[in-house]
């Protein structure tokens, strides 16, 4: 099975030569290797001379505006493989990460399943801290609502598959795995501009509510968040609410249970944060996202307002 790897970077040389390093070790190595670079930094030197030697063909593609979403679907552009893996510039894979990936299509013989993630581990929330941080993330709601809609569940895998597969609506963008007749169908949404927030979510949402999507919990996929190369916290706590909004009118089914859900994740996001920034290192960071989105809250409401008194 024929593996395209496509790796979207901004500012992340070091992150990036890692990543690298963890796909050409590979078992089963990719057919080919996409590096969309929409960042100032150039590329490492050393990064062609890497891949012949691994025997991996290397394609580079320079974009002059930072965007994460138009630079994955310039990847799929270009990519040729079954199966398209996309990876990010500070996420690292386990050595047989895409063998696995092979054995789980190869063993889909009538290619009904468009998409399969991995399990994601982030050794910086691993600690006691980390672990009460998820803990109230899932409490209160934040990033929790799905679409309802999820054909993976009334899908019979064969045998093979049974008991590997769980069926899901959301998949990560680090390590989500697809193929290349559904991703090049979809693509990912470029009105969430910039290394937006959400757009691996958005992608998923729109592709799981009509073709089968899983996580594979054998796959395994190590992120650790690098510096640069991203947004501040204030704009990304504006962005967070934007791009949910979009998300929820473009993505999801309607309905006062979506609302309800949403208002829910947004308030549940925001205490969240702010009970955050009041201790530990990233303490300013935490309470500049809750304030961004209060900012973008205020925003948005203004503006709808605003519709009403027109229309009135």
């Amino acid at each position: 099975m024929k593996i395209s790897v496509i790796i979207p970077t901004h500012d992340r040389p070091d992150g990036l030569t890692v990543a690298v390093d963890s796909i050409l070790a590979q078992t089963h190595r990719p057919w080919e290797l996409i590096i969309i670079n929409d960042g100032q930094t150039p590329l490492p030197e050393s990064l062609g001379d890497t891949c012949r030697r691994a025997g991996v063909e290397l394609h580079c593609r320079q974009r002059e505006t930072a965007s994460l979403t138009a630079s994955r679907n310039m990847g799929m552009d270009i990519a040729a493989g079954d199966v398209i893996v996309m990876m990010e510039d500070d996420a690292t894979l386990g050595l047989d990460f895409l063998e696995q990936i092979a054995e789980l299509f190869q063993a889909d013989v009538e290619e009904k399943i468009a998409a399969i993630g991995p399990v994601i581990s982030e050794p910086h929330t691993e600690n006691l801290s980390g672990r009460l941080w998820h803990a109230m993330a899932d409490a209160l709601g934040h990033a929790r609502w799905n679409p309802r809609r999820c054909p993976g569940r009334y899908l019979r895998l064969p045998s093979a598959l049974q008991g590997r597969l769980v069926p899901t609506g959301r998949l990560n963008g680090a390590g989500m795995s697809i193929r290349r007749k559904w991703a090049c169908r979809r693509r990912f949404a470029e009105a969430l501009d910039g290394y937006a927030c959400g757009e691996d979510r958005e992608f998923s949402f729109r592709l799981g509510r009509e073709a089968p999507i899983f996580r594979a919990p054998e796959l395994k996929l190590i992120h650790r968040p690098g510096s640069g190369g991203r947004i501040d916290a204030y704009v990304k706590g504006r962005m967070y609410v934007a791009n949910s909004l979009y998300i929820a009118r473009n993505s999801v089914e309607g309905g006062a249970g979506t609302v309800v859900l949403i208002a829910y994740d947004f308030a549940g996001t925001i205490l969240l944060y702010l009970l955050w920034s009041l201790w530990g290192k990233n303490a300013r960071v935490r309470l500049a996202f809750a304030l961004g989105m209060m900012a973008e809250l205020l925003r948005q409401a203004t503006a709808a307002m605003g519709r009403l008194l027109c229309e009135c």
